[in-house]
């Protein structure tokens, strides 16, 4: 069923371009990218009501064939469309004439505009409007891959599908202020993140990380990390260290670690706000408790109650006091690793 969408287009007419469809198809659920436009690429009628969009559903689409050596009217462009997107913020800064959209990522799409859709609305004239779309049946990663792998020649593809701390998937947090997503983690922990692959070679390509301080945290991905086959899904461990703040923000860049393309080196940067967890400090608050009624309790297990009717409860209390230490060192043991 034919439906409206702000429509937002990237082409292959530079490699800044073709490198925000690569971070599109990469990028998890919920995260949000950066899009800019030059005012005179955007429809007059979405500029007269920016602000109205906000929150808004769009879809952003690949356009290849879009020339720059080529006069426009004689550019043989197709769409292809890749994800579907919520407006999160828009920012105008005129002192360059750009319009600056932050787009939460949703789900993969398949969808091409309609035929009666004016072509004044579409690349190479304009690259923002609202216009008509028709769905399609294609719309998992692998599909939108298949569709513009041929423009991004021995790259390997990827995808960040979730980050879970256990089996609880962790959702990013948009930031109004600084207009950016990161994920919330807590200092020393361990979290998964699972990427499926997609190497053209067969297996050849892997995956690295850099950019990150491994005292703060590391993605515990293998050095050669090699993709092994075309097609692939792997879990990689995430460990976060002891922080000294009550929180620190952190960035991980993920990139191809065998580049043999002509595209220039294509990378993902995901941000992370690591806060100092308090469960340990509660585990530690508790430790202290059963530690000092297991030492009283010793205490007066050790004196004369002999004046007492119950002759056993010299026993009892320093058994019972004796199972409070041992908690107390089980509690120390395993979370903070100290005897």
């Amino acid at each position: 069923m034919p439906t409206e969408a702000i429509s937002f287009f990237s082409s292959d007419a530079r490699d800044q371009y073709r490198g925000d469809v690569f971070r599109v198809l990469a990028l998890p659920q919920k995260y949000t990218i950066h899009f800019r436009y030059q005012k005179k690429h955007i429809n007059s009628e979405i500029l007269q009501n920016l602000p109205a969009l906000i929150g808004k559903k769009g879809v952003i689409f690949f356009a290849t064939g879009n020339d720059l050596n080529i006069k426009r009217d004689e550019r043989n462009i197709t769409f292809h469309s890749i994800r579907e997107v919520i407006i999160r913020d828009i920012k105008t800064d005129s002192t360059v004439d750009l319009v600056n959209f932050y787009l939460e990522l949703g789900n993969f799409i398949d969808c091409h505009p309609l035929p009666e859709v004016k072509k004044e609305k579409l690349p190479p004239y304009e690259s923002v409007a609202k216009i008509m779309i028709q769905d399609g049946p294609n719309n998992s990663w692998k599909d939108r891959v298949d569709q513009i792998k041929e423009f991004f020649p021995n790259v390997l593809f990827y995808y960040i599908g979730s980050i879970k701390l256990d089996e609880k998937e962790l959702v990013p947090t948009f930031s109004s202020k600084d207009k950016s997503s990161f994920f919330n983690l807590e200092d020393e922990s361990e979290y998964q993140i699972e990427v499926s692959f997609f190497d053209p070679t067969g297996g050849n390509l892997g995956l690295e990380q850099t950019g990150i301080d491994d005292s703060i945290m590391l993605v515990d991905i293998p050095k050669p990390h090699r993709v092994g086959t075309m097609f692939d899904s792997t879990i990689f461990n995430i460990v976060t260290h002891t922080i000294s703040q009550k929180n620190v923000f952190a960035k991980t860049r993920l990139q191809q670690n065998l580049y043999k393309g002509d595209l220039p080196d294509l990378s993902n940067e995901l941000s992370w706000k690591i806060s100092r967890g308090y469960k340990k400090v509660f585990l530690f608050f508790l430790a202290s408790i059963f530690a000092t009624l297991g030492v009283s309790g010793v205490a007066i297990a050790s004196k004369d109650l002999a004046g007492l009717s119950f002759t056993c409860l010299n026993i009892i209390v320093g058994f019972i006091s004796i199972i409070l230490i041992g908690l107390s060192a089980t509690i120390l043991y395993h979370s903070f690793n100290k005897k």
